[in-house]
């Protein structure tokens, strides 16, 4: 958005720019893996590629592909970051492994790039990049922080939260289909029934037994039953699951709604959005920390379409901003007309 209604050409410019970028890239599926990795993974890392021969890049890495320093009076600004990945991930042989490595880090005012190929004893294989200039005054990779405390520079992960619930549901599941397995056959009991007829017993469909006494047993007679098994923990079972399960939705702020419970209700859309409130509020938390990255992100782009020549870019005073959509029902308009009719 321009500051001056004068440079909204330059704007709409500048958007449409960002836009071909990003959709080229495949941005909007790689955004949505990265949130998946960040939110489990604790953290992820944007990174921008290109050059004056190569067109710009929009990746994003897991936390099992970087590491980074950070500057000492300054957590959130990034000295160094080194990105990596296994090429040969099946081979066990260190000689044959190939890692591949790459490294940006400021030296002076310039970020400076080294990438090469190693084996699995460090040994260098091929050099890509040497202390190359990378011709940026900054570090072209943004790491974005899930959740976690003021200087952590880790994050914390929204799915270690829920491993106790999830474990002791699962459990509760599988000892229920255990015992299920086990006692939904009735066991058959036999009371001074003689050995011969024992014997004789034939288990099949329509089967007859000749059952006799045992001669042995002084005034007993023979008899036959079957002793069926009556589950009577069903409704603790049932309350117990859904407590857990509760407990994991309120943990993640996701109300625990299903089509039944909405079946044949009429709900406004502010109604929508008080049932909802929890998950909008967990959501605006995590967008306080995704927004300052993509516009980070949308600022350095068309730096570096400046500095390599990718576009005539015009500069102008501006701030970048990013509108939050959520798939909820909004009547608030149509309220406003209502009254204003009314």
């Amino acid at each position: 958005k321009p500051e001056n209604a004068g440079d909204q050409q330059a704007a709409d410019e500048c958007e449409k720019w960002l836009n071909d970028i990003m959709d080229r890239t495949r941005f909007n599926s790689k955004l949505i893996r990265a949130g998946r990795d960040c939110f489990i993974g604790k953290r992820v890392a944007i990174k921008l590629t290109g050059g004056r021969d190569a067109e710009i890049n929009i990746t994003f890495h897991p936390s099992l592909e970087f590491v980074f320093d950070v500057d000492a009076a300054d957590a959130g600004k990034i000295t160094k970051i080194i990105f990596f990945y296994q090429v040969t991930s099946d081979e066990t042989d260190r000689a044959k492994q190939r890692i591949w490595r790459q490294k940006f880090e400021m030296k002076g005012k310039r970020c400076i790039l080294n990438e090469a190929l190693y084996d699995g004893y460090g040994a260098l294989v091929e050099q890509y990049h040497a202390d190359a200039d990378t011709g940026l005054n900054f570090i072209p990779a943004y790491v974005i922080i899930n959740s976690g405390l003021t200087g952590d520079v880790s994050g914390e992960s929204d799915a270690r939260e829920l491993i106790d619930n999830q474990d002791a549901y699962n459990r509760l599941k599988s000892d229920n289909a255990d015992a299920m397995k086990f006692n939904m056959f009735p066991m058959r009991v036999f009371v001074d029934a003689s050995q011969d007829s024992m014997e004789g017993l034939t288990i099949a469909p329509n089967a007859a037994i000749d059952l006799s006494t045992d001669p042995a047993s002084e005034g007993g007679r023979a008899d036959a039953k079957m002793m069926e098994s009556s589950f009577q923990y069903g409704e603790q079972l049932e309350n117990t699951l859904n407590r857990i399960k509760s407990d994991m939705h309120d943990i993640v702020g996701v109300p625990e709604v299903t089509p039944e419970q909405l079946k044949g209700t009429a709900m406004s859309g502010k109604a929508m959005k008080a049932l909802y409130w929890n998950l909008i509020c967990r959501c605006e938390e995590k967008w306080s920390e995704w927004d300052d990255a993509l516009k980070w992100m949308a600022e350095r782009l068309m730096e570096m379409g400046r500095v390599y020549g990718q576009g005539e870019l015009p500069e102008f005073e501006h701030a970048v901003q990013i509108e939050h959509l959520y798939p909820i029902a909004d009547d608030e308009e149509d309220e406003r007309i209502n009254d204003m009719a009314e």
